[in-house]
């Protein structure tokens, strides 16, 4: 499934016990569970990849996330929760998702609320708005 933040671009990155995206039109990602981050290319550097904690990541590591103001292209679900998104820069992160906790969460104004709350327990609330 197309997650809501496909499309739209992330304004503004926290790291505190996750790591939230914040997109513009009021859309958040936030994500609990490890991910493997891809790195685009920079300065004669190849492609990185970096296995990420959300919860503990360090100060050395935030230089790495370099979506910030980029376009979110692709940002997809599988059935079992599992999350890709790719970024305008060439950087994606990769989440799959864990057997017993919440892996991630979408805070989407106007739209609705999604989670992955364990591997195989996708739950989507829509908001559904009368047309005036």
């Amino acid at each position: 499934m197309q997650l809501w933040i496909q499309g739209h671009f992330v304004e503004r990155l926290t790291f505190d016990d996750n790591l939230t995206l914040f997109f513009n039109g009021h859309h958040e990602l936030v994500l609990w569970a490890p991910f493997s981050l891809t790195s685009p290319p920079v300065g004669g550097r190849g492609i990185d990849h970096d296995d990420i904690d959300p919860a503990q990541v360090i100060p050395e590591q935030r230089p790495i996330f370099t979506m910030l103001g980029h376009r979110c292209d692709v940002a997809e679900c599988d059935d079992h929760g599992a999350v890709h998104l790719e970024f305008g820069d060439g950087s994606s992160i990769d989440l799959p998702t864990d057997p017993d906790r919440p892996s991630w969460e979408l805070f989407a104004k106007r739209r609705g609320y999604a989670t992955c709350e364990r591997t195989d327990e996708v739950r989507i609330i829509e908001h559904h708005h009368a047309s005036s």
